[in-house]
């Protein structure tokens, strides 16, 4: 009976520093709840401003090559880039093979 009540006794203990840490851990969380909202709210606004030099770079190079897009029947440089990468990608494919099997 003395034993139970010695563990009861350390088990209460045991549950009271817990509770303490829960409640140190939840005071900690209620400062920290607006500090993660205020930087998500920056990262946001970085994003939107990244977005928005994105499409102004764009704008400025489609306008930089609309002659040139023009000239090669491409509806931006973009589309020219991922054309010809491809083309030169196959074409570096097919060399390769070509020295190596011959």
């Amino acid at each position: 009976m003395q034993y139970a009540e010695n563990e009861r006794k350390k088990v209460t203990i045991v549950i009271n520093y817990l509770n303490k840490d829960i409640y140190e851990l939840e005071e900690k969380l209620k400062e920290t709840e607006p500090k993660v909202a205020e930087v998500e709210e920056k990262i946001n606004e970085q994003d939107q401003n990244i977005e928005a030099v994105h499409r102004n770079m764009i704008q400025i190079e489609d306008e930089i090559f609309m002659d040139f897009c023009a000239r090669f029947n491409v509806a931006n440089i973009r589309e020219f880039e991922e054309v010809n990468i491809r083309l030169f990608i196959i074409l570096f494919i097919y060399f390769i093979l070509v020295y190596y099997l011959f």
